[in-house]
């Protein structure tokens, strides 16, 4: 089992916040960015979820995903060498900011942020559950318990319906982030555990 778990693979990552002087970069929220010669795979501009999540409306900020892995050479390099980086990329190879209009930057590095799904991920994960399911009391959720690519909101909601499992409520908490389509482009029909349609949550 030890083995199993060890050998689970996890990317890490550096966020590159900058702080942009105009008033919007793009009109989506993310961006992803194929370009190998690119340092950074995907942006988002947080002020297309909320004119609240920046100080004033004539600037805007962008945070810049640098995935790596810790040794790497982009793990490696300092903190002003990768946001310079970052920046020049913006400017010259993708055109969505002038020289001069970056103000500030932040960058901040995680490790193990994404689960890597190799072709043996899936058998060492049943494994390693089998193994830990074994310890009355012990429950593994989030995307760092599970190895699986959740969202936020995923993980929130496992929680959440963890705490009904301990109240007694007949809900699989890990029935979350398991459905075959794309998350985001769902419109309609949820699965039944997304509105908590439980007979024993409508029994309240």
């Amino acid at each position: 089992m030890i083995e199993a778990a060890s050998s689970l693979i996890c990317r890490d990552i550096i966020c590159v916040i900058l702080i942009v002087n105009k008033q919007q970069v793009s009109i989506d929220t993310w961006l992803y960015v194929l370009d190998e010669d690119v340092i950074f795979g995907r942006l988002h501009e947080p002020k297309n979820w909320s004119k609240a999540m920046v100080p004033n409306e004539e600037t805007t900020s962008l945070v810049l995903e640098c995935f790596c892995t810790r040794g790497d050479n982009i793990w490696e390099m300092s903190d002003d060498d990768i946001a310079r980086q970052c920046v020049k990329d913006l400017e010259n190879k993708l055109g969505l900011v002038k020289p001069g209009e970056v103000v500030d930057w932040k960058v901040v590095r995680a490790l193990q942020a994404y689960p890597v799904y190799d072709l043996d991920y899936a058998p060492k994960i049943e494994l390693v559950k089998e193994y830990l399911n074994q310890f009355e009391g012990l429950y593994i959720v989030g995307r760092g318990g599970t190895h699986r690519y959740n969202n936020a909101d995923h993980s929130i909601e496992m929680g959440l319906l963890l705490g009904r499992h301990l109240l007694g409520y007949e809900v699989d908490y890990l029935a979350v982030n398991t459905e075959p389509d794309y998350q985001e482009i769902v419109s309609g029909g949820e699965p039944k555990r997304d509105a908590y349609r439980d007979e024993a949550c409508q029994s309240e």
